[in-house]
């Protein structure tokens, strides 16, 4: 993924030609992840409105930052990228979506009254011609207050200054996040709370070992664990595929297979998972980061398929 890749998706949203959604949101960390709730303002022309958002991601944003792979140390001068289906976006994304075709309307005052949860930030949604979802996040109320500041708004027929009693809606140029093309892109580390990708890690690691566990694949199942949560940000490129193939193979095939790569069986035909070495070695190996064992260390592609 590449800045002109990115400028090619933007360009290519035309946001008056599409039905779009206005929804502040909140969002909260959950014994499960995370959890979204999105409501809906009943506003007219948004799409005037997410034209001025994308104009500023591309004129601003794409002229001060570069598109880079998605970490979770994400630099100021990056734009991280992460395909929708990973596995570390994978799950809280969807619940987001989700969440976003539950909404309910609102009035602005029920953002402030209490009807809502704490507003965490706003959100702008579409569906693409493609039929794929597009979505626009930026952390931070939006909504103005007179318990904070002196609203105020002008009479259409006296000119006379009144103090306003309803809340006004701050707008704001920009995004933190938006997805767009199946594609997600972190333009600020803010929105990085929204999908608490800080612990993801440690939650696709803890699935990943309790698969392991599961399929009965490694000899010293404890000592596993230990590595595996010391390497939990490997996890990030896990996948369940290959763990649930090793778990139907034969012993046979399961040795030949695993040789490739360095690793060995144990005499109880589980991969050998006695020593730390050993642990670090598998783990390389679960999550697509191992080197086939042969003349020159050939770095694998993004997936290791085993034959059978």
């Amino acid at each position: 993924m590449t800045n002109q890749q990115l400028t090619e998706a933007l360009r290519g949203v035309a946001p008056r030609t599409l039905e779009w959604t206005l929804a502040p949101y909140n969002s909260s960390k959950t014994k499960d992840g995370v959890s979204f709730m999105f409501g809906k303002c009943a506003m007219k022309n948004i799409g005037t409105w997410v034209e001025t958002v994308l104009e500023q991601l591309l004129a601003v944003n794409l002229a001060k930052q570069d598109v880079a792979a998605y970490t979770s140390f994400l630099p100021k001068e990056q734009i991280g990228a992460i395909e929708a289906n990973a596995p570390l976006i994978q799950e809280p994304l969807t619940e987001a979506l989700g969440a976003l075709t539950q909404a309910l309307p609102y009035n602005p005052e029920d953002f402030l009254s209490g009807l809502f949860p704490k507003v965490t930030g706003i959100a702008f949604s579409a569906t693409a011609a493609d039929g794929t979802p597009l979505l626009i996040m930026k952390r931070g109320n939006p909504f103005l207050s007179g318990k904070k500041v002196l609203l105020c708004t002008a009479d259409d027929d006296t000119g006379e200054i009144h103090e306003s009693t309803v809340p006004m809606l701050k707008f704001t140029a920009g995004a933190d996040f938006v997805l767009v093309g199946g594609v997600a892109y972190f333009f600020s580390a803010a929105a990085q709370k929204d999908f608490a990708l800080e612990d993801r890690p440690a939650a696709l690691c803890a699935k990943a070992t309790a698969l392991v566990g599961e399929c009965d694949l490694v000899s010293d199942f404890a000592r596993f664990e230990e590595v595996a949560k010391k390497n939990a940000r490997k996890f990030e490129d896990f996948g369940n595929e290959l763990v649930e193939n090793l778990g139907r193979m034969n012993i046979g095939a399961r040795e030949e297979f695993i040789s490739t790569f360095g690793l060995v069986l144990a005499a109880d035909g589980r991969i050998d998972s006695s020593t730390p070495e050993q642990c670090v070695l598998l783990v390389d190996f679960l999550c697509q980061r191992a080197c086939l064992d042969v003349y020159g260390r050939l770095a694998v592609g993004n997936k290791i398929t085993p034959r059978g």
